[in-house]
């Protein structure tokens, strides 16, 4: 009888022995709850995975200030302002060929005559003057300017050298004036030789149906007066050919 009491007892206390045991399993705080596995703050939140901070952020890959903004190689300032190469400005702007006459060949050598030619109406040292001030004056004349002089054609007069030929010189520069009404109407001009050639048709209805053709160097044409026109300019082989007309 003693005997079954003890184990009586020996069973009622590890019973109670037990019974916290078991509350603490069903209570199952540390597994139910599964605070560390279900919450799993440190696996799903993943701050340090998924948020990723330091990859898809990538603030040292992605942003890639110093490969992107490529400012050394991009903006390319010495390659693509070429400001040497692409203003060009010796060889566009061209200015020893069409501003200036550097390609004409030298002047002649003027000469003095002893006796003033005939075709000259008057001579001032290598000057050569052809007076046709008059009305209608040198009319259909044949002009020809004598060699190693400056030649002066002065059509001053009403319809004067109308029709008339008018050749420079050789050698020496040539100026010929058309200043009246209808001066120089219908009028065959003709340059030569490497020295300048210049008309000036300033009177009203100057150089209308005219011709004038240049020679090797530099040849100005100017119509300036009213109705002052050239029917025909060949500017020929002329080094820097200028034509107002």
């Amino acid at each position: 009888m003693k005997s079954r009491q003890f184990w009586v007892l020996l069973f009622a206390c590890l019973l109670a022995v037990a019974l916290p045991s078991c509350d603490a399993n069903d209570d199952d705080s540390a597994g139910d709850d599964d605070t560390v596995g279900d919450d799993d703050s440190a696996g799903d939140d993943d701050t340090a995975g998924d948020d990723d901070t330091a990859g898809d952020d990538d603030t040292a890959g992605d942003d890639d200030s110093v490969g992107d903004d490529d400012s050394a190689g991009d903006d390319d300032t010495a390659g693509d302002d070429d400001s040497a190469g692409d203003d060009d400005s010796a060889g566009d702007d061209d200015s020893a060929g069409d501003d200036d006459d550097s390609a004409c060949p030298d002047p002649s050598v003027l000469v003095e005559p002893v006796v003033c030619p005939p075709a000259c109406t008057s001579c001032a040292g290598a000057v050569c003057t052809i007076d046709c001030n008059a009305t209608s004056a040198c009319q259909g004349a044949a002009l020809l300017c004598p060699p190693f002089m400056e030649c002066d054609v002065q059509c001053g007069g009403i319809s004067s050298c109308q029709g008339a030929s008018i050749r420079c010189p050789d050698q020496g520069p040539c100026n010929v004036s058309c200043s009246n009404t209808s001066s120089c109407q219908s009028m065959f001009l003709t340059g030569s030789g490497p020295d300048v050639l210049t008309l000036d048709c300033s009177g009203t209805s100057a150089c209308q149906a005219g011709q004038a053709t240049c020679g090797d160097g530099p040849c100005n044409l100017g119509c300036g007066g009213p109705s002052a026109s050239l029917g025909q300019v060949n500017c020929a082989g002329s080094c820097a050919c200028n034509n107002g007309c």
